[in-house]
């Protein structure tokens, strides 16, 4: 039976709460990680409608981007959303700020829609996380079986190269015991074998992939690996990223195109009468990180909730600002969250809800 405590290791894994921002409030906001879960809730915010819905499908648990609880509050009436939630045996799980800067998370999201090729990890830099760096011993006849499991799933990248990887070949040495089932040798008699180690380097957020690949396909029953930091090399996390596009637009083709890529009736923007083919994106508010897109040399910035001086000062700076809408350029998200979620819970009834609130005249 899957509990929450389950379903919230799995986000944790996507997106792990430890980076998220101090400010933030994410993690299990309310509910309890014993309650068993046969259906789960997706959605960007928990509102009183998305509750109704939740205890209408029978889902013991809503997953959302924006917090439930973001400000400390004083009182919980027996009324609220909050009171709610427990009285219906309803927990929340947000992934916030840490869902924004996470690989594969939010921006990443946004730069495959957009098809752009990702020029700058980060507009702003928040968490500077060290590589790992593994290493295991492996027949020399197993070499390459390890090393391309490792690599596809996530170890050897660096910078504009991929498969990076360091052999040592030597004598590796072994006793059976009672109990064993030895792919090599027999039990009660010391074997050596010819082996080599692989050494290839992995982000912190691929190292359970990276070790599991290698598991499966490692022809030792139980390999001998170790990993280890490797502050050398540095994962930045942080706000926003920059691409170029395949083919430079006209700002009204962009913004058209941003329609159709975010599935959002209306675009607000300002035309600097640039081409654009150097593209800034931040998914929500990106508003803050103006001064930094505008230093980057970016054509255009595509973000959410835009006020009317950040328009003023981006076109001063022959800026392209693209208002795409904070729930359009975050709600995408969703998608990806419930494929994952499906993939290590099959059972799970999982089930994606507009939680939009706000509505366009036509």
């Amino acid at each position: 039976m899957i509990t929450v405590h389950d379903i919230y290791n799995v986000v944790d894994e996507i997106a792990p709460f430890r980076y998220a921002e101090k400010s933030d409030n994410s993690g299990l906001i309310i509910g309890d990680k014993k309650s068993m879960c046969k259906t789960a809730l997706l959605c960007l915010d928990i509102t009183d409608k998305m509750i109704d819905k939740a205890i209408k499908m029978g889902a013991e648990v809503i997953i959302s981007h924006h917090p439930i609880i973001f400000n400390p509050i004083k009182s919980i009436s027996s009324d609220s959303i909050y009171a709610k939630l427990i009285k219906h045996n309803i927990s929340a799980i947000c992934a916030h700020t840490n869902l924004d800067m996470a690989s594969g998370g939010i921006n990443d999201i946004i730069a495959k829609k957009l098809n752009v090729k990702i020029i700058t990890e980060c507009i702003e830099t928040a968490i500077e996380i060290p590589y790992y760096q593994i290493a295991v011993f492996v027949p020399v006849e197993n070499i390459e079986q390890v090393y391309q499991a490792m690599t596809k799933a996530g170890a050897g990248t660096l910078g504009n190269y991929s498969g990076c990887a360091f052999y040592t070949e030597g004598t590796g040495t072994f006793l059976p015991l009672e109990g064993s089932h030895a792919y090599i040798g027999e039990v009660g008699k010391r074997e050596s074998v010819r082996e080599a180690r692989i050494e290839m380097i992995l982000p912190q957020s691929k190292r359970f992939d990276v070790i599991q690949s290698m598991l499966d396909v490692h022809p030792y029953e139980k390999p001998a690996y170790n990993l280890s930091k490797n502050y050398a090399i540095m994962e930045q996390l942080g706000f926003g990223k920059i691409g170029e596009l395949e083919t430079e637009m006209l700002a009204k083709d962009f913004a058209e195109y941003l329609k159709k890529t975010f599935d959002n009736p209306c675009i607000r923007y300002n035309d600097t009468g640039r081409k654009i083919k150097k593209v800034a994106f931040c998914s929500g508010s990106g508003g803050s990180l103006l001064n930094y897109v505008i230093a980057s040399g970016a054509d255009a910035f595509v973000t959410g909730d835009v006020k009317h001086d950040q328009f003023v000062d981006a076109d001063n700076a022959g800026l392209a600002v693209f208002d795409a809408g904070h729930f359009y350029t975050e709600n995408i998200i969703l998608e990806s969250l419930k494929n994952t979620l499906a993939g290590k819970f099959p059972e799970l009834n999982i089930i994606i809800e507009n939680s939009n609130v706000l509505s366009f005249a036509k």
